[in-house]
């Protein structure tokens, strides 16, 4: 949620620079190598290791390892596909 606001002020600052003509190829650079580096952590963060259940340690997240029907038994199912989806996304933008 974080990384989604923080583009969108990015993408109306570049278009307020670009409308002023402030807006450099190499400040674009910069800030597109930020906004990268931003979704790549992101990335890592959904799909890095889950020991908070020292039963059921897992070296990556169990909605991304699993199908969603692994958790319809658990009446969780539509949390699974919304955050598959969010990890969607966050690959897309990066």
């Amino acid at each position: 949620m974080a990384i989604s606001i923080t583009s969108l002020f990015v993408l109306l600052g570049k278009m307020i620079m670009t409308i002023m003509k402030l807006y450099y190829p190499i400040l674009g650079l910069v800030l597109s190598m930020c906004l990268t580096a931003m979704y790549a952590v992101s990335v890592y963060g959904q799909m890095g290791p889950d020991y908070l259940d020292p039963t059921h340690p897992s070296p990556m997240a169990w909605y991304i390892r699993y199908s969603c029907s692994v958790a319809d038994g658990y009446k969780v199912g539509k949390h699974c596909v919304m955050a598959k989806a969010t990890f969607g996304v966050t690959i897309y933008m990066m």
